[in-house]
């Protein structure tokens, strides 16, 4: 459970007695809360999307909502002995009121400091956008630059929750240049031909084009392990569209999460990556593209493990050490020896395999971060994001982003208790350098999970850019 910090849940604060590792909670404005997507705009701040649902299951509804990190003033009473309780928050920063009686001693002054918030969910799909119909899986994109964009949110529609409704499920785009997202345009139905879904982050200007990774799902729930992976091309004005296969028909490959690479010095290097989630439930799969998503090649497994759970890369630009070759480094945790400066990637994953058990909503714990150095052949570091393990709980849904600002990792996801299951939306920041190292509250040191680590056998990195 989160420590108290005066009611306010979505105030970022230390997690588990760390500095580094800083966490905070997005309710929704109904009971679940799931389905989060982050981005991270250009002036240094974070937007993060997702749906929220309540209900009864015959009558759900649902809507999609936005938050943004924001820094706010924030004083603490003197009592407080590590600022986690009895915070206001300050309609200004500018002292001033009446002062107390005379005859009353002054209370000794409050500490005042900056600190940073998610704010008041703003809904931007109401439950009535489409009547009578879900609203899911919300992606954000920005297109602009630093002082002027928009931010285009996509999102799925069907007419039942998750797979129930997969078979004429559809995906719609609305865009706001409003500051405070406030302001929405009419949304409009992407022409996908296929029941389509997306969930994973939409990449801009890949050969003039942008491209949006889906899944089709033909046949609905039923239908489950026939679905496959496209991706939609749309040049930038929209006027032009196609379509892409990325995985086979029937081959359950799903959700896919594209990467784009820099290339390597005279080698045919892929210019896009993409990962995908497992619908029979065993591993996490992996195809490249060296023309730009025109053409895919033929998924291949990982051994990191997947347990028909979503997933999320992402590229991690600037040099890094690499660790020695030949050696798992959540075993011994040995001095880096080389660096470098591409091909570096981090993946969200919920590390087990295999089907939900008897009695259990979903077998989603622990999630993972892992980290790569080879373009994702390899994963030598693997760190579980929340330190307690109870398989009942669902943490899962993850969703990532690299601070523009402040070269943080930022991880948004599907969070539980006991008592009530996709309470909110989980917020952590944390550095690279926190998933390669043993951090003594967790009780393995890295990760419960099935996957602990490759041994990096990667020969030389010297090629990339």
């Amino acid at each position: 459970e989160l420590p108290d910090y005066g009611e306010v849940v979505s105030v970022v604060r230390p997690g588990y007695g760390q500095q580094d590792y800083l966490q905070a909670l997005l309710p929704g404005p109904f009971a679940e809360s799931h389905g989060s997507n982050l981005l991270a705009l250009p002036n240094g701040g974070l937007l993060c999307a997702w749906y929220s649902t309540g209900g009864v299951p015959s009558r759900r509804r649902s809507a999609v909502v936005v938050s943004r990190l924001i820094t706010v003033n924030v004083t603490f009473e003197e009592s407080s002995v590590d600022g986690d309780a009895n915070v206001t928050f300050e309609e200004s920063s500018v002292d001033g009121g009446v002062g107390p009686p005379p005859h009353i001693p002054p209370a000794p002054p409050p500490r005042r400091r900056q600190a940073q918030m998610w704010t008041h969910f703003q809904t931007v799909v109401p439950v009535e956008a489409h009547e009578g119909l879900m609203h899911e899986d919300p992606v954000l994109v920005y297109n602009g630059n630093e002082t002027r964009g928009n931010v285009s949110l996509l999102y799925s529609v069907l007419p039942g929750e998750g797979l129930a409704g997969a078979a004429t499920a559809e995906v719609w785009s609305t865009s706001s240049m409003d500051p405070d997202y406030q302001q929405w345009t009419a949304p409009v139905r992407l022409p996908f031909s296929c029941s389509a879904n997306v969930r994973n982050h939409v990449l801009l200007g890949v050969a003039g084009h942008v491209a949006i990774p889906a899944t089709c799902m033909p046949g609905g729930k039923e239908g489950a392990a026939s679905h496959y992976s496209v991706m939609g091309r749309m040049n930038m004005n929209g006027s032009e569209w196609e379509e892409v296969e990325m995985t086979r028909p029937g081959s359950g490959l799903v959700d896919p999460s594209i990467v784009a690479m820099p290339q390597m010095r005279g080698v045919l290097f892929p210019s896009l990556v993409a990962f995908f989630r497992d619908r029979s439930c065993q591993s996490i799969y992996k195809a490249l593209s060296v023309d730009d998503g025109r053409s895919w090649s033929e998924p291949e497994a990982l051994h990191l493990p997947n347990s028909n759970q979503p997933i999320q890369a992402l590229f991690l630009p600037g040099s890094q050490a690499l660790p020695p070759a030949g050696v798992n480094i959540n075993s011994t945790n040995p001095a880096p020896r080389r660096t470098t400066s591409g091909g570096r990637l981090v993946m969200a994953f919920n590390n087990a395999r295999g089907e939900q058990e008897p009695g259990r909503d979903m077998k989603g714990w622990p999630l993972s971060l892992a980290l790569s150095y080879d373009g994702g052949s390899t994963w030598p570091y693997v760190h579980d994001v929340e330190a307690v393990f109870d398989p009942s709980l669902q943490y899962t849904h993850p969703s990532l982003q690299l601070g523009e600002a402040d070269g943080r990792l930022h991880l948004t996801y599907t969070w539980s208790t006991r008592a009530h299951p996709r309470t909110s939306i989980r917020y952590i920041s944390i550095t690279e350098n926190w998933v390669k190292q043993r951090t003594p509250h967790w009780s393995t040191g890295f990760t419960r999970g099935a996957f602990q680590g490759d041994a990096h056998t990667l020969a030389t990195t010297d090629n990339f850019n």
